[in-house]
């Protein structure tokens, strides 16, 4: 598979989980009392859930290095550079690409972009980076579901970790969490979409905010080599900051996206 196809369906995969990313907690379900209690160890190892709960607004600023991407994919540029805030009580959300002099938004049902270029459509675009950097409290989504499937290896790592496994009743990509089995702390993930394709996440950095241990430098591999397809990081995360009500009046240069958040 050509990195080109690759990074094109790593955004589809993502965006599976997107539609349910800001919704409130709900109790997920567990396949056994092993799985929950290794659950509960990763989320006390990076802050714990009354933390996340009180986030009811979330920003930050996401860098992304693509350089083995085709620039036809990346608008040119191998760098994507974003500031995004989202209110996780009423799914409303906006980012800014000041790269591309681009803006996207959505008020939890309608999305709508302003100069955007990129190939993926503004409503994948908009909850993906959150999903990678929020994902060990994003486990007690409405219709997760959960089970501890025993130990894996990621990418360029010798080290044996727990795995869990990650899915959804609504459907959508599958997921598999890879835990220190010391610290607990959540070292990376894969993302299945679709028989034959799925992509690694290997986490290199932590940092602390507000009582949360939240991942901020990863990389991204895909394809039969697992080859690095993107370098992450994610700077200045504020939790509760003040959310800008303005944005999600839709601006009449605005173009709206026909389906989906």
């Amino acid at each position: 598979m050509s990195i080109a196809r690759s990074f094109r369906l790593l955004g589809l995969l993502l965006f599976g989980l997107g539609s349910t990313s800001c919704a409130m907690a709900q109790a997920p379900t567990y396949a056994d009392a092993e799985t929950r209690h290794a659950v509960n160890q990763m989320l006390d190892a990076h802050g714990g859930v009354e933390a996340w709960h009180a986030a009811r607004t979330l920003a930050f600023d996401h860098i992304l290095y693509m350089p083995r991407v085709p620039p036809s994919i990346t608008s040119g540029s191998p760098w994507m550079i974003s500031h995004e805030v989202f209110d996780r009580t009423s799914g409303e959300a906006y980012a800014d690409y000041p790269l591309w002099e681009s803006q996207i938004a959505s008020d939890g049902e309608k999305t709508w972009s302003i100069n955007w270029t990129f190939p993926n459509p503004p409503q994948q675009m908009l909850r993906i980076h959150y999903q990678l950097t929020f994902l060990p409290w994003l486990t007690q989504q409405p219709g997760a579901q959960l089970e501890h499937t025993g130990t894996g290896q990621l990418p360029g790592d010798d080290k044996t970790y727990e795995t869990i496994g990650l899915a959804y009743e609504q459907g959508g990509p599958t997921w598999v969490l890879y835990v220190d089995p010391q610290s607990h702390q959540m070292k990376g993930f894969e993302v299945t979409f679709a028989p034959g394709f799925s992509a690694h996440h290997v986490i290199r950095g932590y940092t602390a905010t507000d009582g949360l241990l939240i991942p901020t430098d990863w990389t991204t591999h895909a394809g039969p080599e697992r080859a690095v397809i993107g370098y992450h990081a994610i700077l200045n995360v504020h939790r509760n900051p003040a959310f800008d009500r303005s944005r999600m009046r839709i601006p009449s240069e605005a173009v709206v996206a026909e389906t989906g958040r």
